[in-house]
Order: structure tokens, then C-alpha cells, then sequence
């Protein structure tokens, strides 16, 4: 068991943070070639078979904490991989992953290892009467894939970083460890199976030798006895004869039926050559596995959700139904409308095999929060088997964090429009560099000579914060059936984190005539400076076609780093106080008027935007600002950290309280980058 730690970002690198075993399986379409055989005598060691458990296949996977679906590969470098447990002679081979009871053990796996990017291991089929008929529906070609029971440790995300936002994200397993191999009857690793779907034997013809007793007299016993050498000498030859016929006979009917996949000229290769049964399959698994490599019309990925999947997400359906039955219709959940959180816990917890009977009220309340897992905040082993992804607490938790996001997400953040995302791969400081003006490009003459130009750059620092709170589900709500205080936990805390992004942002704005950290620029001068940055009128006036003009001079009069050229800042955004929301609006806003006298004619009339935000009316109810379009110039950078996009939620069973004990966190930061492109007025 190890503790959870929060992921960290250096080299993209995480803690697997799923606390599930994950299970990767895959159907093969057609089947491919099988190692099974029996050792034929009493007392032997069963039936066994050769078979692929993993080809390096990425499989899609779903994330209990945000909702989103992402690619996982597990790395098959042997550094990655441990396999001190599939490798050591004792590992299970289960039916479809049930680890709930002895009789799901259906043999064990005598021996693995890694082999050319692949996982490769032989099973021996256990001798017990009810696993007859999965032995035989292997043998008949009918069950033909398996799957594995793989502990994730650590994650590293190969997501590509220039990807569009919204791609789906892809993670490498780069520590982590097979549990156990099952048969499964779908699977969305298309290399991994049994290596045939027949058994074929080869059948042995009888021999027997008749002597008979020859009555004869010394006269005829020299002749008798080169009649006897001559015999042996012809017994010997059609001994030799008929094992010859029965190897072509044993390797025709092993490799006729697969000639399509293996090729015309294996069958008669390993006749000429002289190959057993059972070096012909060794080279037949070889050939398969290098076709299904290279060829992906050898097979085909059938991608399916387990029974436990399944059922976390009619759970999950229900819950959700229950608490905003708007957004969330009824519809996988149905099997669990009208049962309360008690009656949904205890059916979660019986199916994980936990004993439920005898539990009262406040017993059962407190083993449903700790879910399968006794300890819950660890990754380990539940009853027989491993914690589920229908465990409790993590449906709880994916459906608490979905309704914090989905209130994070619908809080009013007035700032975006006019500011510029971005993200840091860390907690360290940032930096922001502009890059000053470009000299006119000078004249060069006839063999002249080019000249070098200076070029000047600035630069800001911007750095993350983290913030959050802990709260508390206590066994109370769970008993009383109270989904609306989880509900409304939930949706304050989401709201919480995003008007602290817009306190943090708008505060940039407030604060902007001040010279003291945070707000102070790197040169030394506030954000909102007359003399050193021009970007503000002291004296204040109301907002009117006059003001407006001194301010679209003022931007469009902006330098660059060298003071050489204009910049011709355009002012898209008028941002103001809700108190001056109307009249901001009478100047700006596209509206058709018809002129009587060109004094009326307002030329500013549909150019701007308007943003009014409450916050600026807390410092002050005259004030009004513009800023240019963020496409054009730098203003105020927001950041998260990387990977961790807004707030999050992590979860853990409590020690000082009887429940699930909620970490809502938030890693965000902001800063303003280039001061040109904003500009203040006192107001009047």
C-alpha cells in the first residue's frame, strides 16, 4: 500500500491517482494459433496454453474524477514493468476478473515474461470438473481472449503539447504491475488471446510386432537367421515410415486450417525441414505475432465496458438524477430509482462481497463511506478482490465533483473577454518576455555593408497560488438521505473558486495605481501611470465622445519597448462600473440614430463592448477603463497549473470525523504582462 500524494507536473509525470486495478482485454478476429495440450498421462499437470496478455495496446479509459475519457498505454520496457508477481509461478488466472471466490480461480499461470514489446505467459488449466467446459470452449475456438489485471503506480502524459484544447489526453503506465491474467469473453486488446482455438494431437498409429515360433532344424537355422536380420531391417524402415507419415499428418492438420494467415510456404517449410508439432507452433507464434504487428487487418479492437463500469455509471446516473434532475435525465440509473443512498451503498458493498447482514444504521452508514476498501485511502486489496469502480465513495466523489466543476463553470467571470490564458508547468516563478521594436531597415548600398540593430525586450513574472478548503460528509447525511447537502456543498465550493479567480484578476484592475507587490509593473511604475506608461488621466472626467477621444489617442499613441513606432492599440472593451453600465452603453453600443447637426454624430457608436463588473464599483463608482483586444497586444495573463485546468476535488475516508472528508483546490495565478494595451480614467 502507498499514500496518495498530489500529482506532480515536472516532465508531466503523475501519481495514478485511479485507485482501481485496470483491466485491458482485447477480442481477435480471426482467432489465432493455441499452445494447448495435455501432458496425457494420470496424474499429470492439466492443459495449458500459451497466450499474448498485453501488445503495447493504448486503450481508451474513463476519469472518475473529472468525467473525461483518455487514452492509457502500458509501457512494456522491463525498467516500467514489475513482474515479480505474474513471473513468480503463483499468479491466478480468474474467470472475467472475479476474485470473490475460490471456485473463480480457473488455473494458474505457470510462468510470464516480456518478450519484444509484448506479454507473453503459459496457463495450466485447472483439473476441477466446472472448469471443463471453459477448457473445452478454448479448445473448440470459442473463448478466445484474455485481459489483465494491471496496478497503475505512476502516469506520465504523452499528450502532444501543441494539441488542440479539448483533445483527448493519452498517459503511459510507467510503474506499474500485472496482478493476475483472466479469460474474458470481450476485450479491446487486439493482440492479446490464446495462440490457437484447436487442439490438435498427433495420432499415434498403433504397432504390433507378431512372432512367431519357428519349429525348424539346423539345417535351416543360418537361412532363418538372415530372414530374421532382413525383417528387422524392414520393421525398422516402416517404423521410421510411419512417423514420418504421422508428423506431416499432425502438422497438416495443425497448419492446413490456418494457411491464409501463415502463408503458403510455412507448411511445407517445416515438413522439408524436418520440424516437430511442437517446433512448428513455435515458429507459427512467432510469424502470427510479427503479422498481427505490422498488419492491423489481423485483428480488430472491440472496446466494452465491465459490469463494474456499468454499474458506477447507473449509480452515478441515479445520484445525479436526484440532485438536478434538469441536466441529468434518468436514464442507465434506472435500476436504482427510489432506493435511498443506504439502500444504493449496501448493494454496492454486497457485490464487492462485503457481509452487509446484521449492520445497523449508523454501521452500515460509516462501512458505505469507507467503501470496499477497509482503509480506503490507500490502494489495496478488498475482501478476496480488488476495490471496485463501482466503490461508493468514488461514485460519490465523481458525482460531487462533477456539480463542483458544473458550478465553478456557470459563475459569471467578467474578466475573461479581455485577459489571456495560459499555464505553467510549476509553482516556480514564470516569466513574460516582450520583445521591443525593430530599427527601420536601413539602405544598404552597392557592396555595403548590413548593420546590426538593437533590439531591447522587458519582462514580467507571474507565478501560481494554491487555494482551497477542506469540507466533511458525515454519516449523518448519508443516513438521513440528505443528497442536497452534498449538492450544495458542492455547488458553493465550485463557486467559490471562480470568484476567486475574478477577485484576483478584477483586484489587478483595482489596484492598478499602486507601486507595492503584487501589482507594481517590473519597471517599477504602477500599471496605471500618466507620465511613464501614458495610460491614464488623473484629473478624471465622465465617460463622453471627448474622454473617449483623449482615450482611443491615448492607446493608439503607444510605443514599443524602443519608443520607435506606433502600436495603433485599437480600445475594444470598455469596462466599467455596473454604475455607469447605461451610460457606457448610450456611447458605444451599435445603435442606429439619425443625425440632425454633425455636433450629435458620436463616432464611437458600436466600436466597444462593454463589460460592467460589480467589483470595480467596490473601489470606485466613477472610474471607468478600456483595454485593447488580447489578440493584439499582451494585457493581464491568467494561469493553472498544468494539467489541473480550475478547481479540482480529492477525497480521502476521515480519521477525526465518521465519513468522507473533501479537498476542494484551486492553483491559479495572474499578472499583468504589458501595460500598453490598458488604460484607466479616474472619472468624475
Amino acid at each position: 500500500m502507498r499514500k496518495k500524494t498530489p500529482p506532480g507536473k515536472t516532465e508531466q509525470v503523475e501519481q495514478a491517482e485511479q485507485r482501481e486495478i485496470e483491466w485491458l482485454h482485447a477480442e481477435i478476429t480471426p482467432a489465432t494459433l493455441d499452445e494447448l495440450a495435455a501432458s496425457g498421462a494420470a496424474g499429470d499437470s492439466g492443459y495449458t496454453a500459451n497466450i499474448n496478455w498485453y501488445t503495447g495496446t493504448a486503450v481508451e479509459r474513463y476519469d472518475w474524477r473529472t468525467g473525461e475519457r483518455y487514452d492509457l498505454t502500458l509501457s512494456m520496457d522491463p525498467a516500467h514493468c514489475d513482474m515479480s508477481r505474474l513471473a513468480s509461478g503463483g499468479a491466478p488466472f480468474l474467470n472475467n476478473h472475479s476474485s470473490y471466490d475460490l471456485s473463480d480461480v480457473i488455473g494458474v499461470i505457470q510462468s510470464a515474461a516480456l518478450n519484444g514489446g509484448k506479454g507473453t505467459a503459459q496457463v495450466r488449466f485447472s483439473k476441477r470438473p466446472e472448469v471443463d467446459p471453459i477448457r473445452n470452449d478454448v479448445n473448440d475456438g470459442i473463448l478466445r481472449n484474455v485481459s489483465v489485471g494491471a496496478s497503475i503506480r505512476k502516469l506520465k502524459n504523452i499528450t502532444p503539447k501543441d494539441a488542440p484544447e479539448g483533445t483527448k489526453k493519452s498517459y503511459l503506465a510507467i510503474d506499474w504491475q500485472p496482478m493476475e491474467v483472466s479469460a474474458v469473453p470481450i476485450g479491446a486488446d487486439a493482440g492479446a488471446g490464446f495462440l490457437s482455438h484447436q487442439v490438435i494431437e498427433a495420432q499415434l498409429e498403433e504397432r504390433a510386432t507378431a512372432h512367431e515360433e519357428l519349429h525348424m532344424d539346423e539345417t535351416q537355422q543360418a537361412a532363418a537367421t538372415a530372414a530374421a536380420n532382413e525383417a528387422a531391417l524392414a520393421a525398422a524402415r516402416t517404423e521410421a515410415l510411419a512417423a514420418e507419415r504421422a508428423r506431416v499428418a499432425s502438422l497438416n492438420a495443425a497448419f492446413l486450417p490456418m494457411v491464409a494467415r501463415l502463408g503458403a510456404d510455412f507448411l511445407p517449410g517445416v515438413i522439408a525441414n524436418g520440424n516437430t508439432v511442437e517446433q512448428a507452433r513455435a515458429a507459427a507464434f512467432d510469424k502470427l505475432a510479427a503479422t498481427t504487428a505490422t498488419d492491423p487487418t489481423q485483428g480488430h479492437v472491440a472496446v466494452g465496458q465491465d459490469a463494474s463500469t456499468k454499474m458506477a455509471l447507473a449509480v452515478e446516473n441515479c445520484i445525479l438524477h436526484r440532485v438536478n434532475p434538469g441536466p441529468n435525465k434518468l436514464d442507465t440509473g434506472r435500476d436504482f430509482r427510489g432506493m435511498s443512498l443506504l439502500e444504493i451503498g449496501r448493494t454496492l458493498l454486497e457485490r464487492d462481497g462485503v457481509k452487509c447482514a446484521g449492520m445497523s444504521k449508523t454501521e452500515l452508514a460509516g462501512r458505505i463511506l469507507k467503501g470496499s476498501r477497509p482503509n480506503g485511502d490507500f490502494v489495496e486489496f478488498a475482501g478476496s478482490g480488488y476495490s471496485s469502480a463501482a466503490d461508493f465513495p468514488s461514485i460519490l466523489a465523481n458525482v460531487m465533483n462533477k456539480t463542483l466543476r458544473g458550478a465553478y463553470d456557470a459563475e459569471p467571470q467578467t474578466f475573461k473577454a479581455f485577459t489571456k490564458r495560459g499555464t505553467l508547468s510549476d509553482f516556480k516563478p514564470g516569466s513574460r518576455t516582450q520583445i521591443g521594436d525593430v530599427q527601420t531597415l536601413q539602405p544598404i548600398g552597392e557592396n555595403g555593408e548590413f548593420k546590426r540593430s538593437s533590439v531591447s525586450d522587458s519582462k514580467e513574472t507571474i507565478q501560481l497560488g494554491t487555494y482551497g478548503e477542506i469540507f466533511a460528509l458525515g454519516r449523518v447525511a448519508m443516513i438521513n438521505d440528505d443528497l442536497g447537502a452534498f449538492n450544495r456543498l458542492a455547488e458553493s465550493h465550485g463557486r467559490a473558486a471562480a470568484r476567486l479567480e475574478s477577485d484576483l484578476v478584477w483586484a489587478i484592475i483595482t489596484n492598478g495605481t499602486s507601486t507595492s507587490a503584487p501589482y507594481v509593473m517590473n519597471d517599477t511604475h504602477a500599471l496605471f501611470d500618466a507620465t511613464n506608461h501614458v495610460n491614464y488621466t488623473s484629473s478624471g472626467t465622465a465617460i463622453s465622445v471627448a474622454a473617449l477621444g483623449v482615450m482611443t489617442t491615448a492607446m493608439r499613441k503607444q510605443k514599443g519597448l524602443n519608443s520607435i513606432g506606433f502600436l495603433n492599440l485599437q480600445p475594444k472593451y470598455l469596462l466599467v462600473p455596473v454604475a455607469l453600465d447605461a451610460i457606457a452603453k448610450q456611447y458605444v453600443a451599435a445603435t442606429t440614430i439619425v443625425y440632425t447637426k454633425p455636433s450629435d454624430f458620436n463616432p464611437y457608436n458600436g466600436t466597444m463592448q462593454v463589460i460592467s463588473e460589480p467589483r470595480l464599483d467596490a473601489a470606485s463608482s466613477t472610474a471607468w477603463y478600456a483595454s485593447a483586444d488580447p489578440g493584439q497586444i499582451d494585457t493581464i495573463e491568467y494561469d493553472y497549473l498544468e494539467g489541473q485546468e480550475g478547481v479540482y476535488m480529492e477525497t480521502r475516508n476521515g480519521f477525526e470525523i465518521d465519513g468522507m472528508e473533501i479537498k476542494a483546490r484551486l492553483d491559479f495565478g495572474c499578472k499583468t504582462i504589458d501595460y500598453r494595451g490598458l488604460y484607466r480614467n479616474a472619472g468624475a
